[in-house]
């Protein structure tokens, strides 16, 4: 897959070509620019019965959204496009090629600011075709603990290893906790939270998830509105712990420059600070499909290096200690751990 930014001739915008994909996935993609579509994934076209290249230069609200709804979503697409808001849910009934109602969407639409201006990233989601997990999550909803069990589960069976990453990070996150001395209760909610962490990413195409190299620009964009779609898929469930807090602000940084909100030291709450590093650290010394492991040392060494201004300095120096300490146990660095013990010696 290839996507490039491009103005077409005679116009000022953003054109996206995707190459070589066949475009499985679930979900509906679009990019917009001036209120016109400027790129359809074949998920999204099919759904409302037009091939995507005939969706190209056709205006979302005229021609795709049925008119009942077109105050809603014109009222969310405004604040998401006058910066109001960088990220928004709505909820519309769609248009089709024949003129016929299709089924409810749920949208996240996320503004991507670029060389070629600010153009609208839209995911959409099938909420009919979605009615048997929706009455599933429901009928768990009483239960806090096995909601969340059940959120990782969906994760697994859309894409294995974010859900054996959030179980490695939620694992070394509670360890560092404990150590710094959460209570028990705070530590249950950091260890259901970071076991989800990673949800929103159930929206994201999986041919740009775990594709081989190096994301464009474009793709990059896409990968950073899991932690806003994640925190939307919880905002709702009425957890005891700042789930979704948590969830939303897992890559900000200390120093401001992390997303979504660029959020600084205190005003990103502790559990995040402790699950940004242990995200860290895990990505860093796990196989993923797309590349080889970079190593726990080097992981090591990148929080060593950056404590402070990206990761918060206690936390880190805590996570250092406990595998320079061997205390961790072999569950998920088995054949890594001696090598830091003995670097850090």
């Amino acid at each position: 897959m290839q996507a490039v930014f491009s103005q077409a001739d005679g116009k000022t915008g953003l054109t996206i070509q995707f190459t070589g994909v066949d475009d499985p996935s679930l979900v509906g993609v679009f990019m917009i620019q001036d209120d016109f579509f400027r790129y359809v994934n074949t998920e999204f076209a099919s759904l409302l019965g037009y091939r995507a290249e005939e969706l190209i230069d056709r205006c979302l609200l005229r021609d795709v959204v049925d008119p009942s709804d077109w105050f809603g979503v014109a009222r969310v697409v405004q604040q998401v496009q006058t910066g109001a808001s960088r990220a928004l849910q709505a909820s519309f009934t769609g248009r089709g090629k024949n003129g016929c109602c299709t089924p409810v969407f749920e949208a996240f639409f996320h503004c991507v600011d670029d060389q070629s201006g600010r153009s609208l990233l839209g995911m959409v989601h099938d909420v009919t075709a979605n009615q048997k997990l929706a009455r599933y999550l429901e009928q768990i909803r009483h239960s806090e603990t096995k909601t969340i069990h059940a959120l990782a589960r969906i994760c697994e069976k859309r894409d294995p290893y974010t859900y054996g990453h959030q179980e490695r990070v939620s694992d070394l996150a509670v360890a560092i906790a404990r150590d710094l001395g959460l209570d028990e209760r705070r530590l249950e909610g950091l260890a259901l939270g970071a076991r989800i962490h990673d949800i929103g990413k159930i929206y994201i195409p999986s041919e740009i998830l775990n594709r081989p190299g190096r994301l464009t620009p474009a793709e990059y964009q896409i990968i950073k509105t899991h932690s806003e779609v994640g925190f939307e898929i919880v905002k709702d469930i009425d957890f005891p712990w700042p789930i979704g807090d948590i969830i939303l602000q897992h890559h900000e940084r200390m120093d401001g420059s992390g997303y979504p909100k660029g959020l600084k030291g205190e005003e990103i709450i502790f559990e995040a600070r402790i699950l940004a590093v242990a995200d860290t650290v895990e990505a860093m010394s796990a196989h993923r499909p797309y590349r080889p492991a970079v190593g726990l040392m080097s992981a090591m060494n990148l929080i060593k290096l950056e404590s402070g201004r990206l990761y918060d300095p206690d936390v880190v120096e805590t996570c250092l200690k406990l595998f320079a300490e061997g205390r961790l146990g072999d569950k998920h660095f088995p054949a890594q751990l001696g090598a830091v013990a003995s670097a850090s010696s």
